[in-house]
């Protein structure tokens, strides 16, 4: 067991720390099966002998069973006549199914399409939303506008978002744009924190979406610019406001003064999407 525990380590605990968006998905994983090993381990030496050694003991009928007892006893037996019935007439239908072969081979490759097909229908790459507590409002103001003006706008953000049931507070950001994370005096960042998750469980009215929603809604008498309310991303760097990034290769090696002429308008024609 200590070998087999030492080796499921060995295999996981590296992956906890691969860099990037690859360590990311896979970290917690890897720190969950760790723990989970550990512990398993710890069990298995300590409280599963100690265990057996109290129920697997003889035990001695020589005084009478107290009458609180004996309700006990009377399911315990039931429970065990039950399960020998079941586990008799689980081999008997074994026995019977298996001199069908060709038939259950057929169910079989049934079962085996079913699961390709719904596999198939399944959305690839697909990240679920993940209420982490917090939500992000974005204003983007006209091209020159002033960092007063946008404080100005900020703070009616900020003021508004507090009026919504589920809103603790409020961080008001100036200059630095949330979604581009970028620095201009024509935007504005907003980092609103909702109530911990066991104040907001039983109401659906004040769970992520819902409280983004009513952010959306209660924003919208805003006229002076733009404004976006965004769930933060479950996995940082794959978001709505994530963008791209490109990367060129110098495969022909052609040194780097010829390769960082400026490229060819034909390059970036539009005849492929990036995403």
């Amino acid at each position: 067991m200590i070998a087999i525990a030492l080796v499921l380590c060995a295999v996981f605990v590296p992956a906890a720390f691969i860099t990037g968006l690859t360590g990311q998905f896979y970290r917690q994983f890897a720190l969950t099966i760790t723990g989970a090993t550990v512990i398993s381990l710890i069990v298995s030496l300590t409280l599963s002998p100690a265990m057996c050694a109290l129920l697997l003991k003889p035990h001695t009928n020589h005084r009478r069973d107290r009458w609180w007892v004996r309700p006990i006893h009377g399911f315990f037996h039931a429970f065990n006549f039950g399960f020998d019935a079941v586990g008799r007439g689980y081999g008997w239908l074994v026995e019977r199914v298996v001199r069908f072969g060709v038939l259950m081979m057929v169910v079989y490759a049934g079962v085996i399409l079913l699961g390709l097909n719904e596999f198939r229908k399944a959305p690839v790459g697909f990240i679920p939303q993940v209420d982490q507590g917090y939500l992000i409002i974005v204003t983007q103001l006209p091209g020159g506008a002033s960092l007063a003006r946008t404080d100005e706008v900020n703070r009616r953000v900020a003021e508004i978002a507090l009026q919504v049931p589920g809103i603790t507070h409020a961080v008001n950001l100036v200059g630095f744009s949330g979604a581009t994370f970028t620095n201009a005096p024509n935007s504005g960042t907003v980092f609103v924190a909702l109530e911990p998750f066991e104040k907001r469980a039983k109401d659906p009215r004040k769970s992520g979406p819902a409280l983004q929603a009513a952010l959306l809604q209660k924003l919208s008498v805003i006229q002076e610019g733009l404004v976006l309310v965004i769930a933060p991303p479950p996995v940082r760097g794959i978001g709505t406001a994530g963008g791209f990034r490109m990367m060129v290769e110098d495969r022909a090696g052609r040194g780097r003064r010829r390769f960082g002429r400026r490229c060819p308008s034909s390059w970036f024609a539009p005849r492929r999407r990036l995403a």
